[in-house]
């Protein structure tokens, strides 16, 4: 909900949640969303009576729905703030004359974590779920692990991965836990150059 990381991923008039979405389906779920095929107009329609989310309703074709199915609920969650990061509970329509209320329902779809997909309310209920969750921990122990080492994980560095997240999670969410085990790990102290 941090306003800068809403306006980066807005568009210049109107929120993304397609942008937001995918940005969580990645780098907080470990998921990969495939790029647009250049076969398909990935515009939204211009229709000034209409809300955003009336108007993303042109995604959910079965074809469309493959991908959109995971980053729209994402995505929608975040409607209670404008493209800037704001909160409102109503939005003006293009026309700049009627405004309606804002729908923040969303949810969590295909992430492959038992228990961790359904419905939620707002981008708050979201962001608590996804707090929650041992997968979202581990993908960012992941993200730590290749800033720190300078590179992708391999199988033999699974031991590592596994300290850092016992470390990261035994101490409430320390930072310097989790950097510590990085660097005093067997992976970070014997490095190899791969050629």
């Amino acid at each position: 909900t941090q306003p800068s990381w809403l306006t980066a991923h807005s568009t210049n008039f109107d929120n993304d949640p397609v942008k937001r979405g995918k940005w969580i389906y990645e780098h907080l779920l470990g998921g990969i969303i495939p790029d647009v095929p250049i076969t398909v107009d990935a515009t939204v329609p211009e229709d000034h009576d209409k809300s955003l989310r009336k108007r993303f309703e042109k995604t959910r074709d079965d074809y469309c729905m493959k991908c959109h199915g995971k980053m729209n609920p994402l995505g929608m969650a975040f409607e209670m703030f404008d493209d800037v990061g704001r909160f409102r509970e109503k939005e003006l329509l293009r026309d700049n004359k009627t405004l309606v209320a804002v729908n923040s329902t969303g949810g969590i779809s295909e992430s492959g974590v038992p228990g961790l997909d359904g419905m939620v309310d707002n981008a708050l209920d979201l962001v608590h779920k996804l707090a929650n969750s041992p997968r979202v921990r581990q993908v960012f122990v992941r993200h730590a692990f290749r800033y720190w080492m300078g590179r992708n994980e391999t199988l033999q560095d699974s031991p590592t991965l596994m300290a850092a997240d016992k470390a990261y999670a035994d101490n409430g969410g320390s930072m310097k836990a989790l950097v510590a085990s990085l660097l005093s790990s067997d992976s970070f102290l014997y490095r190899k150059d791969f050629k």
